[in-house]
C-alpha cells in the first residue's frame, strides 16, 4: 500500500479476503465461496493494476 504502486483497494480486498477465508473454515459451502471470491477478487485486481498501470508512470526524466 506504501508503494502505491496497485491500486489501494485490492490490498484491502485481499487481507479482508484471506482472514474471511480463515474464518470461513468450517462453515457452509456458500460462505466459504464468498469468502474466497473476495480474496480472489483482491488478487485479480492486483494482476489487472500491473497489466493497465494503476498509477501511470512514477519516474518522468528531465530532458538535458
Amino acid at each position: 500500500m506504501r508503494a502505491e504502486v496497485l491500486p489501494r483497494w485490492t490490498g484491502v480486498a485481499l487481507a479482508r479476503g484471506v482472514v474471511a477465508v480463515a474464518a470461513s473454515q468450517g462453515a457452509p459451502e456458500g460462505e466459504q465461496l464468498v469468502a474466497a471470491a473476495l480474496r480472489d477478487l483482491g488478487i485479480a485486481g492486483m494482476g489487472a493494476g500491473l497489466l493497465v498501470g494503476a498509477r501511470g508512470p512514477r519516474f518522468v526524466p528531465r530532458a538535458p
